[in-house]
């Protein structure tokens, strides 16, 4: 590894102590400290302008800025003692009780470590747990509160490093369970490195999600990222298949081959495995759709959607297509619905979505709205009759690696089976057309074609459609499957 990569490495997993976001009552203690350390009538005007500021409503995010550029002023004069503090005051009674919990959870505890945990470890967790083993979380982010509660469900414990990077080697340090699994989301794969480093002979399986040379090449990353952030991202997944015990992608063959190949990992255990239905998540019993009393089907897209913006160009992003694609569908008298990443939610009116919000300003049958966590979203789901997975996309058109349409496997496609949903997906998705077309769990649609699915949407049975997601979700659930994840671990752990 080159030294530029290194230094890029050690700034990113080992930042210098920062000021950890904290609530206001951590923020007013931050600020009792600092009176402490000045002259009285000094500490005291600091002291009364932050009360007042706190007084007159801030936001706690507003507090917490205010303050800590005021401690981090304090610690460029010496007193830097004053970040260490905050940060143990945060910490210190959160990582000795996790740490507590985990070592008298027995001897087959799992450690999954995120940055910010989406839904696939949860349903992962849930199913730990039904053999035997003992889940445990460590994030760099907080979780959410709405959010918090099915986690907190599923994991023996949760703990935060309150979004500072800086806190993780010293939470870890603190830890010793069976099997380290870490949640590796693109561009912060430096995460699982400094996690190896730490593990102190615990062996580790990385679990991507996107893998980023299966993305786009190199060349077309940098049209849009530094470069100083692409190729740290690569040499850390290069890291990841020459070091972890096991790695696991939901991309299916052969790319598996082809990272060993690219990363000069030959002997890299790597496993295929899918974010399965989670049946205590499912809503499968039929329901009472609108459709059948108007007659007007309803699609659905449950995940994030992209700013129509510079910084999101379309040959980057294949969400960028998502709009045409919806405008087409509304065309042909169906209703369109996207109920956005909850990890991620939408403010009303938020400028940078403008054309979504035109869209359903202009009375088109078309809204965009909050989604909610994992142990609802099946429930709100349920009543449409399609989940979508559908852009206009023209691969001759875009830089992204033939990988990302060829050979990924999304997570959304499994929320809408957990929902009883069909799936509506590009055909151009060839990985996910095979998978729901060979299990009779929707239909696959080239781009060309969508100005004209309405016809085949309103033959499809949807009587024979539900029970093919039934059958499915009973003989693909995560119950069933979780044995493959558990034998890696056993492997790895020898």
């Amino acid at each position: 590894m080159t030294d530029r990569i290194e230094a890029l490495y050690r700034a990113a997993a080992y930042p210098p102590e920062s000021f950890s976001y904290a609530g206001p009552d951590a923020c007013l203690a931050a600020v009792e400290d600092l009176a402490a350390r000045l002259p009285a009538a000094a500490g005291a005007a600091i002291r009364d302008k932050v009360r007042a500021f706190a007084a007159a409503g801030a936001s706690d995010y507003a507090l917490w800025k205010g303050v800590r550029d005021l401690i981090t002023q304090a610690a460029a004069q010496g007193m830097g003692d004053l970040i260490t503090t905050h940060n143990a005051r945060l910490t210190d009674a959160p990582f000795a009780a996790f740490a507590e919990a985990l070592a008298g959870a027995g001897d087959r505890t799992v450690l999954f470590v995120a940055n910010k945990p989406y839904f696939a470890i949860l349903r992962q967790a849930l199913h730990l747990k039904d053999q035997g083993w003992r889940p445990f979380l460590a994030c760099v982010e907080p979780i959410p509160a709405d959010l918090a509660a099915p986690f907190a469900d599923a994991f023996g414990a949760v703990v935060d490093c309150h979004g500072n990077m800086g806190l993780v080697g010293r939470l870890l340090g603190r830890l010793r369970p069976a099997v380290i699994h870490v949640q590796c989301w693109m561009w912060s794969y430096h995460l699982a490195r400094l996690v190896m480093e730490q593990a102190r002979g615990v062996p580790v399986v990385c679990e991507f999600y996107d893998v980023t040379s299966c993305y786009a090449p190199r060349d077309a990353l940098v049209t849009n990222w530094p470069a100083d952030r692409v190729d740290l991202d690569l040499a850390m997944e290069g890291h990841i298949l020459r070091h972890a015990d096991a790695v696991i992608t939901r991309f299916v063959d052969p790319v598996p081959d082809v990272l060993r190949q690219r990363h000069g990992a030959p002997d890299a255990r790597i496993l295929r495995f899918w974010p399965y239905p989670c049946p205590a998540f499912s809503h499968l019993d039929p329901v009472d759709r609108p459709s059948a009393t108007d007659g007007v089907l309803r699609l659905v897209y449950a995940g994030g959607v992209f700013p129509l913006a510079a910084d999101h160009p379309p040959g980057l992003f294949p969400g960028f297509g998502q709009l045409g694609a919806i405008r087409r569908l509304l065309a042909q008298g169906l209703k369109v619905d996207v109920l956005h990443d909850p990890h991620r939610p939408v403010e009303p009116r938020d400028p940078s979505l403008k054309d979504y919000y035109d869209l359903m300003d202009a009375g088109s049958g078309f809204r965009i709205m909050n989604g909610v966590g994992p142990d609802r979203v099946a429930e709100r789901l349920a009543a449409y009759d399609f989940g979508l997975i559908l852009f206009d996309l023209y691969p001759d058109r875009m830089m992204v690696a033939p990988e990302l349409l060829r050979d990924g496997i999304g997570t959304k496609l499994f929320t809408y089976l957990e929902a009883g949903l069909p799936i509506l997906v590009n055909a151009e998705y060839e990985a996910m057309a095979r998978l729901i077309e060979d299990n009779g769990l929707g239909l696959a649609v080239t781009t060309a074609d969508i100005g004209a699915v309405a016809p085949r949407l309103r033959a499809a049975d949807p009587t024979a459609l539900a029970a093919n997601v039934r059958a499915y979700c009973r003989e693909h659930g995560m119950d069933r499957h979780i044995g493959e994840l558990t034998g890696v671990y056993e492997a790895v752990m020898g």
